[in-house]
């Protein structure tokens, strides 16, 4: 069914890759104690986001049938947020990739599992 489908791999996406909305507040977080993956390991946090991206969109694209075009567009966006994530390190540039990376998660699972119960 693809409702519990869609269910299964929002959760996976936001167990696997939660640390993103940390990235944004990195300082704030530090300075009352927080231990987050940002602060403990940084570089290994921002490496996990693009890994962890390219696993749940071939994941999303083999269980929503997506065509090829489709497919190539959501890795290409996994790709971009990625390497945002990897390069773009200001707190102003964490803020903007987070919001991408949560219309893009959006997008992947929910949309494409709705087209897909409905064909």
């Amino acid at each position: 069914d693809a409702g519990k489908l869609a269910l299964f791999l929002s959760a996976g996406i936001i167990i696997s890759t939660v640390h993103t909305q940390d990235f944004k507040d990195v300082e704030g977080d530090a300075l009352v104690g927080r231990r987050t993956l940002p602060i403990v390991s940084p570089k290994h946090a921002r490496k996990t986001v693009i890994v962890g991206l390219w696993f749940w969109t071939l994941l999303c694209n083999a269980a929503w049938n997506v065509d090829y075009i489709t497919g190539f567009i959501f890795f290409a966006l996994a790709t971009v947020i990625g390497i945002r994530f990897l390069t773009m390190k200001a707190v102003h540039e964490d803020q903007i990739s987070f919001y991408i990376y949560n219309v893009s998660c959006h997008l992947i699972v929910t949309d494409c599992g709705d087209c897909n119960a409905k064909s």
